[in-house]
Formats: C-alpha cells, structure tokens, sequence
C-alpha cells in the first residue's frame, strides 16, 4: 500500500457491515473490506504519528516516556494486524465470519519451544504454541501442540507428601493435515497458504474427522489477554457422492 497522509477529518466513513449472498456479493463484500482497510490503516497511522509526536515532546522536556513508547509499540501492532489483513484481500482471500477451527499450524519465529508447566493435578497441562504478531513473510509454521516430555516426583508440603507433575515442550513438530479431509486439491490450497506466511493460524473444520472440509486462515492480533482476529477461505470442498 502508498503511504497516505491525511487527517482525522478527512477519513470517510466506510461501510462497516458486510453481507454476502452469492458469489457476485462476495467479491463485493471482499472489494468492500479491502476499502474498509484502507481507511482504517490509514487512520491507525495517523494516531501513530500523534502518539509518536507525544513521545517526541516529553522527551525534549524530560519526562518519563516509557508508558507512551509501550502505547506506541501497541499500536505499531495494530496497524500490522490491519495491514496483513488488506495483503490478504489483495491477494484475492475471501474473509468469512469467525468460527471455531481445528489449529493445525502456527507460525512462529522461535526455534525452540520454551513453554514449562508443574502442577499438583493434570487437568490439561499441555503445551501450546500462540501466535506472536509476525509481519507477512516471517517465521516458520509449527504444530500447535510441540513434543512433550511428561514427569512426575513427590515433594514434602506442609509434612506431607504430594505428587507434583510436570509438562515440558521439548521439540517443535510439523504441521500435520487431518487425513480425514485430506484431497489433493485442498491440500495443494493449504501448502501454498502455508508457502506465503500470511496466515498467523491454519486450520480446518470439522475438526479432524471426516466431512467436507473447510480450511480457514486466520489473521489474529494478541494484546495481553485480548485477541482479535479476521478468518479467509483458503478452500473448502464437498464430497457430492454423500450428497
């Protein structure tokens, strides 16, 4: 996208409600999200600046500026989430409303897991990788859930003796396909999503079982305990011979 210079008055207001019916209003409600970004980015950009022109200021007057240069780094993070989003549009994905999905890849840059978890029960110790808001083209896709390594030891509490168990990601693995929905096209689809790292999540419904499959790229921003995220249709096929 060109670099836009505007002011708050000047942004229009886009159509924020979207609805398709066939396939011509999908390609409608796609050129309208596109256009929607468009402003929002350029909007994002414009509060950036004010924030960074604050930042500037207490500097040259001596005061704190770290709670202004976190804000401004959070922002910077919106505006990447937004901009991946338009990337997506312009590259023809369909945006479809929010579902849940089967996560079979995650993309990150770490080379290693580094998640450790101990507990004195086991309802649901195990590890799993999140997104990190990683610009387009960065990083490596994983499986969500790395190789684990599971140990358990008694420890003295209190003058008794308590089983303590631990969860430790030793290894990354592989993003595997669920072969319950796995077909050549779709599978073709998804390696070159995959081959693109824009999609911070890959995914399929229904979850690992077999049907007609939906396979879902999701583009999420974290921000402490809050997640947003757009999801695109990256293919999805039907088995007419069930029908």
């Amino acid at each position: 996208m060109s670099e836009q210079i505007v002011k708050h008055e000047e942004i229009p207001s886009p159509t924020t409600f979207l609805v398709a019916r066939n396939q011509a209003e999908m390609q409608t409600a796609r050129v309208g999200l596109e256009n929607w970004l468009t402003v929002k980015i350029a909007a994002e950009k414009l509060d950036l600046r004010e924030i960074e022109a604050i930042v500037k200021h207490a500097r040259l007057r001596k005061w704190k500026t770290r709670p202004l240069e976190s804000r401004a780094a959070r922002q910077k993070k919106r505006i990447l989430f937004y901009e991946k989003c338009y990337q997506a549009c312009a590259q023809g994905y369909t945006l479809i409303p929010n579902f849940p999905i089967d996560v079979m890849a995650v993309r990150t840059k770490k080379q290693s897991p580094n998640e450790y978890r101990e507990a004195t029960y086991f309802p649901d110790l195990s590890a799993k990788e999140g997104t990190e808001n990683l610009a387009a083209s960065e990083g490596h896709y994983v499986a969500p859930r790395p190789t684990e390594k599971r140990e358990s030891h008694t420890v003295e509490k209190d003058g008794k003796n308590v089983l303590m168990r631990s969860v430790e990601a030793v290894d990354f693995t592989d993003p595997e396909f669920p072969l319950a929905v796995a077909t050549p096209l779709i599978m073709d689809a998804t390696a070159q999503s995959l081959a693109e790292k824009l999609f911070d999540e890959i995914g399929v419904c229904p979850p690992r079982r077999r049907g007609d499959p939906i396979v879902v790229g999701k583009i999420v921003h974290r921000e402490g305990y809050s997640r947003r995220e757009m999801s695109f249709l990256i293919a999805w096929g039907v088995d007419v011979r069930t029908l």
